[in-house]
């Protein structure tokens, strides 16, 4: 490893696993490395290339807890399942369409249609295999809040088709932009957790996070962060793609922005890279 990667605990730990080759059902530490995945507009394709550069570099595997608020929730759930390559296509080629993002909803209040982009999309072909987020061996946590107490909500239990997509809405339901009334799943009304859900994370007792991020604002950790003994990393580009656009050139420089943000954390073998290389080629990415 090199200089960089050893003196970063969490990359450390998630490379030193990679290197023994450790699954999540076999240990050989006693550490709890959390993946955390933020959604945001634009910023949520970036989180995307960087979520399927560290499965094509095989890393994910050390990871034990994924977690997600907003779009980061599907990134979690893309992850668990392995389905990078189906992820990326859906970013690149299917949430860009107006059908989903329309600004002449505006006075309706839901610019974006979330039944579309679930029931359409993220259900459609290729679709998250719901099993495969059920029978994961990493745990999935898709984070919201619930429209009555105000408080965080984590969705973790998936047994069923309606609890995955289900789960996926309330979690992404923003107030005012995908509609005027809050999402209704399993009988309580949710909304979009509105925070990357870095405190819920942390309330679980990770030893390690690593956040996911698609912009390169300066995150202020929660109280209740700063008083614990987490450490915290987190993969956040040095630039931010700022407008949403669906021109293919726009979307791909925020592919290459992310992948290139993590081969730069992890500093990969010249292999490696050519295998990401490869991987983002194949789906029409140049990096």
């Amino acid at each position: 490893m090199s200089e960089h990667v050893e003196s970063n605990p969490t990359l450390s730990i998630i490379n030193q696993r990679f290197n023994e080759g450790s699954s999540p059902l076999q240990r050989t530490d006693n550490y709890s490395v959390s993946a955390l995945f933020e959604g945001g507009a634009m910023g949520s394709i970036v989180v995307a290339a960087e979520a399927a550069t560290t499965c094509f570099l095989q890393r994910h595997k050390a990871f034990d807890r994924l977690s997600g608020t907003s779009s980061g929730g599907i990134i979690a759930m893309c992850v668990a399942t392995g389905q990078a390559d189906d992820m990326m296509k859906v970013f690149l080629e299917k949430v860009p369409s107006p059908k989903f993002i329309n600004l002449r909803r505006v006075l309706r209040g839901n610019i974006a249609d979330i039944n579309y982009l679930v029931d359409e999309i993220l259900a459609g072909d290729p679709c998250i295999e719901w099993e495969g987020v059920r029978d994961s061996e990493i745990p999935v946590n898709v984070i919201a809040r619930s429209a009555v107490t105000k408080e965080s909500v984590i969705f973790s239990d998936f047994n069923s088709r309606e609890d995955v997509f289900g789960s996926l809405k309330a979690a992404a339901w923003m107030p005012r932009i995908a509609g005027w009334r809050p999402h209704v799943h399993n009988g309580h009304p949710y909304w979009d957790h509105m925070s990357n859900g870095l405190e819920v994370v942390a309330a679980q007792n990770p030893t390690h996070v690593i956040i996911f991020r698609g912009n390169d604002k300066k995150l202020k950790y929660p109280r209740s962060v700063l008083k614990s003994d987490v450490e915290i990393e987190e993969i956040r580009p040095s630039k931010t793609i700022r407008r949403l656009e669906k021109r293919q050139r726009v979307l791909k420089n925020a592919v290459k922005i992310g992948a290139l943000t993590t081969l730069e954390a992890f500093e990969p073998t010249k292999e490696e890279i050519d295998l990401v290389t490869e991987r983002f080629s194949y789906l029409g990415v140049d990096i």
